[in-house]
């Protein structure tokens, strides 16, 4: 019994190698045709639920050995596959260069964001990024002289940027805070202000890349915080 329990495991090995190998090829496909990566992941989604079925079938025949194996394998090829699919989806928009943070390209940002080009007279730009298993965020910093930045406004209301919240921060909620995420940049502002104006970016139509828009009136900083869940 235990020589047959070694040697169904030693079976289920080999699905759940090619189903750890078959996300991470996708990944080079994705290079050269979308619609190849696609087909190469959806095999993967296949050998995992083969290894699943197996594992389910030893469980049935109380074979636990196998079983439990088979069921983690086929947990951690899940999760795989999942995080290959999420870095795929962001790679393939031009959004993801890496695990954790990092710092996108402007342009990136505001494509994301479906906005305006920024003016060339844009200073002092910084971004931010991080991406994890399901979500990930861009932020974007940048100073404008006042009369470009209502000009760009007007350019991204044809975009995707909604009118002026009317939650605009008054003088009584200078204290309120907007519950800072750890992975938000120092520069982003962290509480509302009197002087700023915030816009809200609309999703796309799969209900992705939402967020807003900050205009401090003050400073005549421009933030800008898209949402790529």
């Amino acid at each position: 019994m235990a020589i047959q329990n070694e040697s169904t495991v030693s079976a289920l090995a080999f699905p759940a190698c090619l189903a750890a190998t078959l996300p991470f090829a996708s990944l080079a496909f994705l290079r050269w045709s979308i619609v190849v990566a696609g087909l190469v992941m959806l095999l993967a989604a296949l050998v995992i639920l083969f290894l699943l079925v197996a594992s389910l079938l030893q469980l049935w025949r109380r074979s636990w050995k196998p079983s439990v194996v088979g069921l983690a394998l086929s947990f951690f090829c899940t999760l795989w596959m999942l995080e290959c699919c999420n870095i795929a989806a962001s790679a393939a928009l031009g959004r993801w260069t890496g695990p954790g943070p990092y710092v996108p390209p402007a342009d990136n940002v505001i494509a994301a964001a479906r906005l305006a080009p920024l003016p060339a007279s844009a200073a002092k730009i910084q971004t931010h990024g991080w991406g994890g298993l399901f979500t990930g965020e861009t932020y974007l910093r940048c100073e404008l002289e006042p009369a470009e930045i209502e000009r760009w406004l007007n350019a991204c209301q044809q975009h995707s940027v909604a009118g002026e919240d009317p939650s605009l921060a008054t003088s009584e909620s200078n204290d309120r805070c907007w519950g800072v995420a750890p992975q938000r940049p120092a520069w982003f502002p962290a509480q509302e202000s009197a002087h700023f104006r915030r816009f809200q970016i609309r999703a796309n139509a799969e209900h992705h890349n939402w967020g807003e828009v900050i205009v401090d009136d003050e400073l005549h900083v421009v933030y800008v915080n898209v949402i790529w869940s």
